[in-house]
């Protein structure tokens, strides 16, 4: 069978935990993925957007890049890049026919066969560093599977409940579970409610202590302190907190950063040695949102994390024996020598100019009329899109155009949109684990939005379709609710990237 036709009979949410599937089937090719140095990314939102971050950042430098992300928005083959260029059909139908023949005893899903695949294409083409995507939760995702040198938590929030649990510490405990002994581990801003972000964080902090791993903090600027004072309660090896002072606008986004450790003598953490030369100045990146802030932070912190093991890698594929042990180590005294920091900073800043990711508050322009797409469609989303819709067109009525799938919280992500909406087109994705129109209304009537104009169009491309007529000179679209949603808009209308 053509492993296309295998994959897409194999249903695209389908989702089996656990992880002995990937064991088996890793371990018959030699376990390909443990033989990169490897980046893993987990949380709730702000994985894709850290994950190109992360790549851009590596392009500047002389190595080889693979970064496997999901959801796709166009094409499949979206989901792994190798130095910044989608795979090609051949190459990931070949792979996927290779994990294929591998008999062991029980059906892979979509998920697990795209990974294997992605994990067996990074080898086979010696990559230098795997920037890997969670696909959801952690503990039992299908990329876990992974040793990797640097880990991150963008953010948590309410998301995937069935499957990950009702509470944000239930959740932020299943997201724990790709945190392994000794790695550095770096949190995004974690939650919006104060409280719950204490208890997010401590959870994290409680599973980074019993595995000794270092850890990062990225911070609001007040914060800091709060954030540093948790940490010194901690016996974590070694610590940083990150400040942001962010700004936003349709040119992208800038912050300042600071960098604090503990006020203490003794050994600091080697690793976090080129995370100490690189936040002294602003950094910024052609992406709308403040959050998206937070996430450059998460990615520059990675970035310095996994570069001496990339470089190291290159090197020793490069025919250079004694980069072995730098690459066991992670050792940075080397490379501290080969980019002094005004080298490294620059080298940092023109990758950051080069992120681009789609799907996330992108804008688009037709006729004069100014449209934004973002896959947002959780609470923590809808609240990142309001304040980057603000940022950039405060005063302004949005036309929105809402599709989500059947786990989502409707009522919740609606009433963290505050933005001033004029009218609401509710319309279905077509696949069996859409939310119909009927409950869309019905979320829409709890969150507070029957006072506005709604309109129910169940037909998709229909809907597109009134959206774009809807929207004028005085109105601003917004599509969004899911990153599935995306093909629908994107397609043939003519959309212009601003």
């Amino acid at each position: 069978m053509d492993p296309f036709e295998y994959l897409e009979k194999r249903g695209l949410f389908n989702i089996k935990p656990g992880l002995e599937r990937m064991e088996k089937v890793l371990r018959s090719f030699d376990n390909p993925h443990l033989s990169i140095p490897t980046v893993h990314i987990g949380g709730t939102n702000g994985k894709g957007s850290t994950s190109a971050i992360v790549e851009a950042i590596m392009r500047e430098f002389p190595l080889r890049t693979g970064m496997y992300t999901s959801p796709h928005l166009l094409s499949v083959l979206e989901r792994l890049r190798i130095d910044g260029k989608e795979i090609d059909r051949e190459a990931l139908g070949n792979a996927m026919s290779k994990v294929l023949s591998v008999e062991i005893g029980e059906e892979l899903t979509y998920f697990e066969l795209l990974t294997a695949a992605s994990y067996l294409i990074m080898e086979e083409l010696k990559v230098d560093v795997n920037i890997s995507e969670v696909g959801m939760g952690g503990k039992w995702d299908a990329t876990n599977v992974l040793g990797p040198q640097a880990i991150a938590i963008t953010s948590i929030s309410m998301d995937h409940m069935d499957h990950l649990g009702y509470d944000t510490v239930s959740i932020s405990a299943e997201k724990c579970g790709i945190i392994k002994p000794s790695t550095p581990v770096v949190v995004g801003e974690v939650c919006a409610d104060l409280e719950e972000k204490e208890r997010c964080l401590r959870t994290i902090l409680d599973r980074c202590t019993h595995n000794g791993c270092p850890v990062v903090l990225v911070s609001r600027k007040e914060s800091v302190e709060g954030k540093k004072e948790l940490l010194s309660s901690y016996n974590i090896p070694d610590w940083r907190v990150i400040s942001v002072e962010p700004e936003t606008g349709m040119k992208g986004t800038r912050a300042r950063f600071g960098v604090f450790g503990p006020e203490r003598d003794g050994q600091r953490e080697p690793k976090f040695a080129l995370i100490d030369r690189i936040f002294r100045s602003e950094f910024g990146l052609p992406l709308i949102g403040v959050h998206q802030a937070y996430n450059m932070a998460v990615g520059i912190c990675l970035s310095m994390l996994i570069l001496p093991f990339a470089i190291s890698h290159s090197m020793l594929r490069g025919g250079d024996p004694g980069a072995l042990s730098s690459l066991i180590s992670g050792d940075v005294e080397e490379l501290v020598k080969e980019y002094p920091p005004a080298r490294l900073e620059q080298m940092v800043r023109t990758g950051l100019e080069k992120v681009k990711i789609i799907g996330r508050m992108e804008a688009f322009e037709r006729g004069g009329k100014e449209l934004f797409i973002d896959g947002g469609h959780n609470i923590e989303a809808a609240r990142s899109i309001s304040s980057a819709l603000i940022s950039v067109h405060p005063g302004r009525k949005v036309v929105l155009l809402l599709a989500m799938m059947g786990d989502k919280d409707v009522a919740g992500f609606l009433r963290n949109l505050e933005i001033d909406i004029g009218s609401v087109i509710l319309t279905k994705l077509p696949y069996d684990r859409a939310m119909p129109p009927g409950r869309l209304l019905k979320g829409a009537i709890i969150s507070g939005l029957d006072m506005k104009e709604i309109h129910i169009i169940p037909d998709i491309k229909m809907a597109v379709d009134r959206w774009l007529a809807l929207v004028d000179d005085e109105k601003i679209g917004l599509a969004t609710g899911s990153f599935y949603i995306y093909r629908f808009v994107r397609g043939d209308h003519g959309l212009q990237n601003i």
